[in-house]
């Protein structure tokens, strides 16, 4: 694996041949530690669902949708994780090439960005 190649967005089912969502996104997140990879899970909305989708929650999918999925939907979906994921970077970006003391002075001009 080189620690450079990951995907920039992963759509999946939750019920995978061979293991679970929840356990396919903590392989994922565990191959790509450093990098913040925007999971879309899509499913049913079958009985017992909810309780997998809740176990996938804790391990990190950044939305889900519930099927029958429309192509409108997955191309919204896709649109925004993929517009978050440029923001991120740029974001990285500017934190890299910015003095430390320009970014403090950011954040505390910018109420919603405070940790």
């Amino acid at each position: 694996k080189n620690s450079r190649s990951f995907p920039d967005f992963i759509f999946m089912d939750v019920n995978l041949p061979g293991m679970s969502g929840p356990q396919a996104i903590r392989e994922i997140r565990r191959l790509y530690p450093s990098v913040s990879i925007p999971i879309t899970i899509c499913s049913t909305q079958e009985e017992g669902v909810l309780q997998t989708l809740a176990e996938a929650a804790h391990d990190g999918p950044t939305d889900y949708l519930f099927k029958p999925v429309t192509s409108t939907a997955v191309k919204a979906t896709v649109w925004h994780q993929l517009n978050i994921r440029r923001l991120q970077k740029r974001g990285q970006l500017l934190q890299n090439i910015l003095p430390v003391s320009v970014i403090d002075r950011v954040r505390l001009d910018t109420p919603h960005m405070i940790a």
